[in-house]
C-alpha cells in the first residue's frame, strides 16, 4: 500500500537525491584510485624502513615509539666516549690529588702506630693478667706492605709465657686463649674509642669461674663511659649489667626480647646457675650477685 502522505513524499525524494549524489561520488573516488600509479620503489624504501625500525626496537628491548629517546641518550654516551683523552686526563689529575692524600694520611698513621706500639702491648698485657692468661704477652710487628689501610702490615705475635718465643697468633694460640685476647683488644679498644656503643657476642665463652668474676667488673666499669650490650650465658657477668634482656626464638623463628623486671631478672640469673630446677641455695647466691650491682 502506497502512502502519498506530502512528508513521507518529500522524504522519498530525499533519500532519492542522496543515493543520486552517492552514486556519483563513489563513481568520483573510484576513477581518482584507478588513475594513482603506485611506486614499487618507494613502497620497497618504506617497507625495509618499518622492518629496521621494528628490528631495532626488538634489539634493543625498547617499543618503537622510544627508539628516538634511545637514540638521543647513545648519542651522548658516544660523545663521552670520543672525549676519553680528556676524561681519561682528568681521572688521572684526580688519582694523584687522593694518592697524594692517601700518602699524607698514611705517613701520620705510620707514626701513630710506631709511637703506641709499646703502651698498646703493655696495656694489654694487664688485660690479660686480669683475664687469667698469667704470663702471657703479645707482641705487634709492622711489616711493609702499601694497601688501603697504610704503609704497613700489622701482625700480633703470641707466647703463653715468659720462656717461650712469640709467634704468629693464629698458629699457636688455643680456642680459650683467643677468646680472651679479643675480648682484651675489645676493652682495650673500647677505653679509646670514639664509638657510643660496645657490642660483644659471647665474648666470655670458655670462661667461667673467677675470671667471670673479673670480665664482670671489667665489663662494669667500662660500662660507666660506654654502653655496652653483650650477648652472655655467664651468671656473673649478666648480674653486674644495668639491666638485662631475656632473647627467646619461637616458633617460625620469631625472636622476642624482653627486658626483666627485678624478680624476672632473679629467676633468670638462678637459671643460669642452676639449670630448671633451682634449690633455695642457687636463688639465694643470685641474689648476691645482682645486689653486688648496687654496692
Amino acid at each position: 500500500m502506497r502512502d502519498d502522505h506530502q512528508s513521507i513524499a518529500s522524504a522519498r525524494e530525499a533519500v532519492l537525491l542522496a543515493t543520486s549524489e552517492l552514486s556519483g561520488t563513489t563513481s568520483e573516488l573510484t576513477r581518482y584510485i584507478e588513475s594513482m600509479q603506485a611506486d614499487p620503489h618507494t613502497l620497497k624504501a618504506l617497507d625495509e624502513r618499518i622492518s629496521t625500525i621494528v628490528g631495532l626496537a626488538r634489539k634493543h628491548r625498547v617499543s618503537p615509539e622510544t627508539l628516538s629517546e634511545l637514540a638521543a641518550r647513545l648519542r651522548a654516551e658516544l660523545g663521552g666516549i670520543e672525549d676519553e683523552d680528556g676524561a681519561l686526563e682528568a681521572l688521572r689529575l684526580e688519582e694523584n690529588e687522593h694518592r697524594q692524600s692517601f700518602q699524607e694520611a698514611a705517613t701520620v698513621l705510620s707514626e701513630k702506630r710506631a709511637s703506641a706500639v709499646a703502651e698498646f702491648e703493655s696495656r694489654l698485657r694487664g688485660f690479660m693478667q686480669r683475664l687469667g692468661l698469667g704470663t702471657a704477652r703479645i707482641t705487634v710487628t709492622v711489616a711493609e706492605h702499601e694497601h688501603e689501610c697504610g704503609f704497613e702490615k700489622v701482625a700480633f705475635n703470641y707466647a703463653a709465657s715468659e720462656a717461650l718465643k712469640a709467634t704468629p697468633l693464629e698458629k699457636v694460640a688455643s680456642g680459650g686463649e683467643r677468646s680472651r685476647l679479643a675480648l682484651a683488644v675489645a676493652l682495650l679498644a673500647a677505653e679509646h674509642s670514639r664509638l657510643p656503643s660496645l657490642i660483644l657476642d659471647e665474648a666470655d665463652v670458655g670462661i667461667g669461674g673467677r675470671l667471670s668474676d673479673e670480665v664482670g667488673d671489667l665489663l662494669a666499669s667500662l660500662g660507666d663511659c660506654t654502653q655496652i650490650l653483650m650477648i652472655t650465658h655467664a651468671p656473673q657477668v649478666a648480674a653486674l649489667a644495668s639491666a638485662h634482656y631475656r632473647v627467646m626464638k619461637s616458633e617460625g623463628d620469631a625472636v622476642s626480647i624482653v627486658r626483666l623486671g627485678d624478680d624476672a631478672r632473679l629467676d633468670e640469673v638462678s637459671r643460669m646457675l642452676g639449670g630448671a630446677h633451682l634449690a633455695d641455695s642457687t636463688r639465694e647466691y643470685a641474689r648476691k650477685l645482682l645486689a653486688s650491682r648496687q654496692s
